[in-house]
């Protein structure tokens, strides 16, 4: 009984001392402002991604009190994804990331934090940690960390429409008296709706649209015997691009990775020896075609339009591997071989 007595009295004299230090004397608060907003005008934004600098800055206060806060680390998490103002389309919040920009320090002690710049992505499941320091918050310590959001770039832009999408930041400070001691939470704060991206682009203006059509969003090519290899395979289908515009623009096509992947082993093919082009039934006058493309994952120039009124046009597509293109050495397995291919509609 003597032991079991002495076991419960120093936990409980632990956690006491654990409470008293996380919220009684250590008189710290953590808070965060609004610096502005990523903004995105043109497609190369959109497809390379864009920071803001300073969009948010966090500012630690230490009032006077018994205990200086000697280990401390500052971590931050997404409490949602991006979303428009209707909520009806929606950017992950995997694709933001903070990057250090600068300090200012208005403390006693003068000596700077210095943490590293390196990106941290961000996580709407996970905290991340974006500062850790040994440097103490004393007494009259006011810290300010300002960081850049970085919006990566890519399809998951190109294909919403013209808003603001916001989310929220959730910041939270942790500190310890001993470098093996665990982290204590002493503060959080939590934004409202400050983390945010605006895309401001002009091909996203007006009646303007492109559409994959007559099942042009799955496109099969079948290689079973060895005439296969010796011919080639193609896919054609009819009307499957369709594209409405009101002004000149260009269709970009691309795939997303530089090789089709298996979904059973780790053999890859590359998406070079995968071919585009597209047809009119009617020519027109105002209108480039620059097919047959050999895939890759930069954008190429697919269609070429010049006018400038509203008009609808409707593409014949065909996909194919040209004969001898794909040996069967190439295909170091059976299996399915898959890639996303990418169409933009960019004016010009």
């Amino acid at each position: 009984m003597i032991q079991q007595r002495f076991h419960i009295t120093l936990f409980f004299l632990l956690l006491s001392t654990s409470l008293v230090f996380a919220q009684g004397n250590t008189q710290l608060s953590l808070q965060a402002e609004d610096g502005g907003q990523v903004q995105f005008n043109t497609n190369n934004e959109l497809t390379n991604g864009k920071s803001h600098p300073n969009q948010i800055r966090t500012r630690i206060q230490k009032y006077n009190g018994a205990n200086t806060v000697k280990f401390w680390k500052l971590t931050v998490r997404l409490t949602n994804d991006f979303y428009n103002q209707n909520s009806t389309h929606s950017v992950d919040a995997s694709f933001a990331k903070l990057i250090f920009n600068h300090e200012t320090n208005n403390s006693t002690n003068s000596q700077l934090i210095n943490p590293t710049n390196v990106p941290v992505a961000l996580s709407k499941f996970n905290e991340v940690t974006l500062l850790e320091s040994d440097i103490p918050l004393n007494n009259q310590t006011q810290r300010t960390f300002s960081f850049d959001l970085f919006i990566e770039g890519g399809t998951h832009l190109l294909t919403i429409p013209n808003d603001i999408y916001r989310a929220s930041y959730e910041f939270k400070i942790y500190g310890k008296k001993k470098a093996n001691a665990n982290y204590n939470l002493l503060d959080s704060f939590t934004t409202s709706q400050t983390a945010r991206f605006q895309i401001n682009y002009g091909g996203n203006f007006g009646s303007q649209s492109i559409q994959l059509q007559n099942s042009a969003n799955l496109v099969n090519l079948e290689f079973s015997s060895s005439s296969d290899y010796t011919n080639g395979k193609s896919v054609a289908i009819p009307q499957g691009l369709k594209v409405t515009s009101y002004n000149n623009h260009q269709v970009l096509v691309k795939t997303s990775n530089s090789v089709f992947t298996s979904s059973s082993s780790s053999a890859t093919i590359p998406v070079s020896k995968l071919h585009v082009n597209v047809n009119l039934s009617s020519p027109e006058n105002n209108v480039q075609l620059h097919g047959p493309l050999s895939m890759s994952t930069t954008d190429q120039v697919l269609i070429d339009r010049t006018a400038t009124w509203p008009q609808t046009l409707v593409y014949d597509l065909e996909f194919f591997i040209p004969p001898n293109t794909l040996q069967a050495t190439d295909v170091q397995e059976a299996g399915t071989f898959s890639a996303y291919v990418f169409f933009t509609i960019s004016p010009n």
